[in-house]
């Protein structure tokens, strides 16, 4: 249950159904918020997934029968009874006993492994099975449990009888949303999503004015005197808090989705009468362009050989029901939010919740793809920047701690708009096709309907960009904050001031506690020339306080600090009143200005191709550092580290050898000056 609802709006007629983009967080939350108040009280707080571990779940098959009075708007009587078929195997030698989650609201009667009857207890919310015989590992059995009674609800959650209807009559509408500990308020499980089954049943069994839906295909729909039942099978591997039902006088809307190289899939939408609206349809034909947007972008919709579509519930939010999202409205923001869960957090999901950024993350910005190609790149990066000043309220690393609070887990500034502004982020780093290729392998990965851990992301990431990334997914997942840089600029002075040399730029970062002392990131400088024209350059800032001198064949007129916006940060731009480099015979006829402190600086030979000897002296004394810089203005060597000197000659020699062939820089810092030589170097 997640749902940005982000509002995007559609072109021209879509659009007039909505007035303004909004990536609705909030509507995600509210749900999520409430279905997890149960486990405030769990003895232990380190257990996120209380599932019995010595078993593997490959099955199940929920038999529902629901049933109730609905009168003047009231449901008079409930009735709900179940037989729950899960078929497991053991993962020890010896199994005696396994246990089973259910609430204790809902009453056993009876317990089956294998056919025959099976000693059971129920406290505390679990089912603790006895077999006859032990189960060695590998071995599979099978379990039948009856069971009846009410289902609990966590908040808004779990397993609701509720209404809809615009005016003063309402209708009934029952329906489920288990995430992230509700499955067990309504069915016996494994009340664990790290361990999926691999196919699962659903039949329901309610008063004929009900439409049932769930996962999967409707295998069949059986018509019986007061009541129908459908089947639904779902043959594709499934987290419990992912199964669902819904149940109501639904109105249903269809689509196809064909994509080439593979069968037409249907797209079906199961809608209250009050939403079954001609703009609301027009939101719900757009889920074939997301459709095929995101499968160019991620790869084939995980669930391609059954369905996609939508079933109304009573709630304002969303929930990435594999294969069928249940929504609380129609908007295109939260249509792309649950429709990218479908890869985000379905096909692959979070291996705790500890990772759950790997679910809110990805389908928060899964929506933002969707307004990329939609509404082009201005309206995105003016949703990026919604995104970033939310991203920076979040308290705490994107990787949670404490998993069991769910103001924490489910943080709207943090899960869902940190964790997209990351992958953002990354994308600015790897480049537009490297970073569509990492969701690629990501997904088509071994991971693949399984779970993942940030650690398995991170080595898609690497693997695909061809070096490290561990700077940034320590700083950004398991780190706080943000950083918050001062930017500065000028041009160097030329001897010739018809020729452009180099411009010379700062980066200060003022500490943003309790995030590191240092964000270690590549920054893009934007350069624009007196000539109307520009280029991207990227130098990587590793410092407190660095300077760069970068070389240029016409004169500046302008820099831009991450033109793309792709940092989350803060920015203030300082000048810069120093002489960056000046030219010793002109600095004779300064008058009023501060006198250079340097009476000379050599760089022999040059070009050189052997050893390189840089003698500089000074005119009085003072603290001086100096450093060798490469073209993109990276710190090539140090040679001198901020030491005082007295007035007098000094020479230093490198080998050229250690260099690879191209220009370098001299960089000579004293107490006001910053002199530069430029230097090539022949291998």
């Amino acid at each position: 249950m997640k749902v940005l609802v982000l509002n995007l709006m559609l072109f021209f007629s879509i659009f007039s159904a909505f007035s303004q983009v909004n990536l609705g967080i909030d509507e995600c939350l509210e749900g999520k918020n409430a279905s997890f108040k149960k486990t405030k009280n769990l003895k232990n707080a380190k257990v996120q997934y209380p599932g019995d571990g010595n078993i593997d779940v490959g099955y199940y098959k929920l038999d529902l029968n629901i049933g109730y009075l609905f009168e003047n708007n009231l449901y008079t009587t409930k009735n709900f009874r179940g037989v729950v078929t899960i078929k497991a195997k053991s993962k020890i030698n010896g199994l005696a006993e396994f246990n089973l989650d259910l609430q204790n609201s809902l009453i056993v009667d009876s317990v089956l492994v294998n056919g025959a009857k099976a000693i059971f207890t129920h406290t505390l919310a679990n089912v603790k099975v006895n077999l006859v015989a032990p189960i060695n590992i590998g071995e599979t059995f099978s379990t039948q449990i009856y069971y009846g009674g009410l289902p609990g609800s966590s908040g808004f959650g779990s397993f609701e009888w509720g209404k809809h209807g615009l005016g003063t009559v309402k209708e009934p509408a029952i329906w489920s949303l288990s995430e992230p500990f509700g499955a067990s308020d309504w069915f016996p499980c494994k009340d664990n999503p790290a361990d999926k089954a691999d196919s699962v049943d659903v039949w329901i069994t309610a008063p004929k004015e009900m439409v049932s839906v769930s996962n999967g295909i409707l295998e069949k729909m059986i018509e019986n005197s007061t009541t129908n039942t459908y089947q639904w099978k779902s043959k594709y591997p499934i987290a419990n808090y992912l199964i669902s039902i819904a149940l109501a006088k639904y109105e249903k809307h269809s689509n196809q989705f064909t994509f080439p190289g593979y069968a037409t899939m249907p797209v079906d939408h199961y809608s209250y009468a009050e939403l079954n609206t001609p703009a609301n349809k027009l939101l719900m034909d757009e889920t074939v362009y997301m459709l095929n947007l995101f499968s160019e972008k991620f790869g084939i919709y995980p669930f391609i050989k059954e369905k996609y579509g939508h079933a109304t519930f009573g709630w304002g939010g969303g929930m990435e029901h594999q294969t069928c999202s249940s929504m609380g409205s129609y908007n295109s923001g939260l249509v792309a939010h649950e429709l990218g869960h479908q890869w985000f957090g379905d096909k692959i999901t979070c291996a705790n919740w500890n990772n759950i950024w790997l679910n809110e993350g990805f389908a928060t910005y899964s929506a933002l793809i969707y307004w990329e190609a939609k509404l082009g790149n201005a309206e995105y990066k003016n949703q990026i920047i919604n995104t970033m000043n939310s991203a920076k309220n979040a308290v705490g690393p994107v990787h949670i701690v404490n998993p069991n609070s769910v103001n924490v887990i489910f943080s709207g500034s943090r899960s869902y708009s940190k964790g997209s502004i990351i992958l953002h982020m990354l994308r600015g780093i790897v480049g537009e096709n490297k970073f569509y290729q990492i969701l690629k392998n990501y997904i088509a990965s071994p991971l693949a309907y399984g779970n993942a851990f940030t650690e398995d992301f991170q080595a898609i990431a690497e693997q695909v960009h061809g070096s490290s990334l561990d700077y940034f997914f320590k700083e950004w997942v398991y780190g706080e904050r943000f950083p918050k840089y001062e930017f500065g600029w000028m041009n160097s002075a030329q001897a010739n001031a018809k020729t452009a040399a180099s411009v010379y730029f700062i980066i200060k970062q003022i500490a943003n506690l309790p995030g590191p002392p240092v964000f270690n990131m590549p920054v893009q400088i934007k350069i624009t020339y007196e000539d109307g024209t520009s280029e991207i350059r990227t130098v990587f800032n590793d410092q407190a306080n660095q300077s760069y001198t970068l070389p240029v064949t016409k004169t500046v007129t302008n820099l831009e600090f991450d033109p793309d916006n792709f940092i989350l940060k803060d920015l203030a731009l300082i000048p810069i009143s120093n002489p960056l480099s000046i030219d010793i015979e002109k600095a004779k006829i300064l008058k009023n200005e501060t006198e250079i402190e340097l009476e000379s600086l050599t760089v022999n030979p040059n070009p050189a191709t052997d050893k390189i000897k840089i003698g500089f002296v000074l005119k009085n004394n003072q603290n001086v550092s100096l450093d060798i810089i490469s073209s993109n203005g990276k710190i090539a060597k140090n040679v001198l580290n901020s030491k005082f000197l007295t007035s007098n000659s000094y020479e230093f020699v490198e080998i050229s050898k250690d260099f690879n062939e191209g220009i370098y820089f001299v960089k000579l810092f004293l107490n006001n000056t910053v002199v530069v030589k430029k230097i090539v170097v022949k291998n």
